[in-house]
């Protein structure tokens, strides 16, 4: 009996976690996960997952060498090979289509009806919507009303929808998309991320850290993102040599921080995305995280770095609007602190609060390793995630098969 194949559409590796785990714990009798990828390497630190189940559960989408590292290159290339992997692939029986190329799954979900095979959304952030917040498209435009109402039907032909955030799933219910279809499942840390005691933490030792308050920013530095209000609150500290804030990563905004830095603010470091091996080090090497969505973003982005902060075992400062995924369990949790986006007063007491008080600090990182551990860990959000996918697929075989 040949194997039925479920092919994961998306174009570069931080989704990797989920691909193994996915590879590992797979559920489906007589189905075969691939993952279809492309092979850029557009980013400044790309994850290199190189173990067994990933290479042979993998198909590459093609690039030239030479444009690898040109993230719109890369884009284009998957926009063009990657639909014919759906459209010549043999024994095809389903899709899921990840949010990355943003809109990518209006293309491919036509495919996946020409070819009478059921197909499943998994959001990861929300387009056109993510495109009209950071100034891409206008809402008012031709093209942005055209785009949302393909991705709306898109959305309510699919078979099954899965969500990362209440909000999200709240607002894909008011465009009308029937709420039995979606699953609510969070994304999760990777099970290598802990909370390493100081005395053994590679990070603090490297980057001369020890004995220093650690506000740490670990993550993507896209546009919907808010850095106004750390940096000016990062200027107004400076008076106190014991805390640092440590910036990791990439993207649109982490020029801000550069300048910032070039402006004579000291008590700041801008490092590079960390090896996997390290990044437990790195994220235990914060005394609090601190978490930033621009107000508006509720529900049509949910940082993934949440999660890799509550593994860690540390206090959350998020700065973002009270509605938001993030913002509901930092409050339900008791983890930290929603601070109003714009407010550097209460983002710098609190900040101070946390630095005078090390009980609370302790506390509060406790309540976040204790809420990875029975609430957010991978096992726990895998198995939501397989058992949305066998009963999606399940019954999108039955249908298909009974209208054949």
């Amino acid at each position: 009996m040949q194997n039925k194949y479920l092919f994961f559409i998306n174009t570069f590796n931080p989704v990797i976690p989920l691909y193994r785990g996915l590879a590992s714990h797979w559920p489906l009798e007589g189905w075969k996960p691939c993952f279809i990828q492309s092979q850029g390497n557009y980013r400044e630190y790309q994850t290199d997952d190189t173990s067994n189940i990933i290479k042979k559960n993998t198909k590459w989408v093609w690039i030239p060498a030479f444009l690898r590292k040109n993230k719109r290159w890369c884009s284009i290339f998957y926009w063009v090979l990657a639909p014919l992997e759906i459209i010549f692939a043999k024994n095809l029986s389903g899709c899921v289509f990840l949010t990355q190329p943003p809109l990518f799954y209006i293309l491919g979900t036509k495919i996946a009806r020409c070819r009478k095979i059921p197909y499943v959304i998994h959001i990861m952030d929300r387009h056109p919507e993510l495109l009209s917040g950071v100034n891409i498209l206008k809402q008012e435009s031709r093209l942005y009303k055209c785009l949302s109402k393909m991705s709306i039907n898109s959305m309510k032909n699919a078979d099954g929808i899965i969500a990362i955030g209440r909000c999200m799933k709240e607002d894909l219910i008011h465009q009308e998309i029937d709420a039995g279809k979606i699953t609510l499942v969070s994304n999760w840390a990777d099970d290598s991320i802990y909370p390493v005691e100081v005395k053994d933490n590679i990070f603090l030792k490297k980057h001369d850290l020890y004995n220093k308050f650690v506000v740490m920013y670990s993550g993507n530095m896209g546009l919907p993102h808010k850095f106004e209000t750390i940096l000016e609150v990062a200027k107004n500290l400076e008076k106190y040599d014991k805390i640092v804030f440590v910036f990791i990563g990439t993207g649109a905004r982490r020029s801000e921080v550069e300048k910032a830095i070039a402006a004579g603010t000291d008590n700041i470091q801008l490092l590079d995305y960390q090896p996997q091996d390290l990044l437990a080090h790195s994220l235990s090497a914060a005394s609090v995280h601190f978490i930033s969505l621009k107000d508006g973003f509720e529900g049509i982005v949910v940082p993934s770095k949440f999660y890799g902060a509550l593994a860690s075992g540390r206090p959350i400062l998020y700065e973002g609007n009270s509605r938001g995924e993030i913002a509901r369990a930092i409050q339900e949790i008791g983890c930290g602190e929603v601070i109003e986006p714009g407010n550097s007063q209460q983002l710098y007491e609190k900040i101070l609060y946390y630095y005078e008080n090390s009980s609370v600090t302790i506390g509060d990182g406790n309540r976040a390793w204790n809420a990875h551990n029975t609430l957010y860990k991978q096992e726990l959000s895998l198995e939501k995630y397989l058992n949305a996918l066998t009963i999606y697929f399940g019954k999108a075989t039955d249908k298909f098969s009974s209208s054949s």
